[in-house]
């Protein structure tokens, strides 16, 4: 019974102050509004009030129309400057590369005419020696064939004077033989005929050897010399 009495009692003094701590509650709703109502004045007093730009007059707006033509002819200008600059490097690079190859060309060509001229200047050099070389060739040979002929002719005038030599010998002969009057006279005309004979025939012999050696040396002379002459010129070149 004792506890049944206690617990109402806890129950009414527990829910006193719950009143109490509620009760603040509308107070505070009260004073959020007029917290608002204070801050209104002060964003309306935020708000500063803004300048509008002027509009330019007629006489800023010609000096600023008259600027803008200005510069957009100096960039005009500057680009027709450039335009011209460049065309004329253009055409400065081309008429030098023209004069160049122009020049290259001449020159080449000039180089091919040189060489030619030399080529045909060796080759009438070399067309003149060889007529020249021919020519004294032509001349040794016949050199040599006219010093063949002449000893020829000098071996038939030994011939001739041998011969003439004998007949005469032949013809002494025949009278000295006519006259001999005993076996001993004409087997002693016959010896010394004999031995006549022999020597002129010995003598004729030599002179034929001679004169043919000395034909063979001159004759020869001028085909060896074209000879040695001929070789040098044909390995000059080989030489070089």
């Amino acid at each position: 019974m004792t506890t049944a009495k206690t617990a109402p009692t806890t129950t009414t003094e527990t829910a006193a102050p719950a009143e109490a701590a509620a009760a603040p509650a509308p107070a505070a709703a009260a004073r959020k509004p007029a917290a608002k109502a204070a801050a209104a004045p002060k964003a309306a007093a935020a708000v500063a009030p803004v300048d509008l730009p002027k509009a330019p007059t007629a006489t800023e707006a010609a000096a600023a129309a008259s600027k803008q033509a200005t510069d957009a002819a100096k960039v005009i200008d500057e680009a027709v400057a450039v335009g011209k600059q460049t065309v004329e490097n253009v055409v400065k690079a081309g008429t030098d590369t023209a004069a160049k190859t122009y020049e290259t060309a001449v020159a080449a060509q000039r180089s091919r005419v040189d060489a030619a001229a030399k080529a045909s200047d060796d080759a009438m050099k070399s067309y003149e020696s060889s007529v020249a070389l021919a020519k004294d060739n032509v001349d040794a040979v016949l050199t040599s064939g006219s010093i063949v002929v002449k000893g020829m002719q000098d071996v038939t005038k030994i011939l001739l004077s041998a011969v003439h030599d004998q007949l005469e010998g032949n013809l002494a002969y025949g009278k000295a033989l006519l006259g001999c009057r005993s076996v001993n006279e004409v087997i002693d005309l016959n010896q010394s005929a004999a031995k006549a004979g022999f020597d002129s025939a010995g003598e004729i012999v030599g002179k034929i050897s001679a004169t043919s050696a000395k034909t063979v040396e001159e004759a020869v002379a001028p085909l060896t010399a074209r000879l040695s002459a001929t070789l040098d010129r044909t390995l000059q070149p080989l030489g070089r």
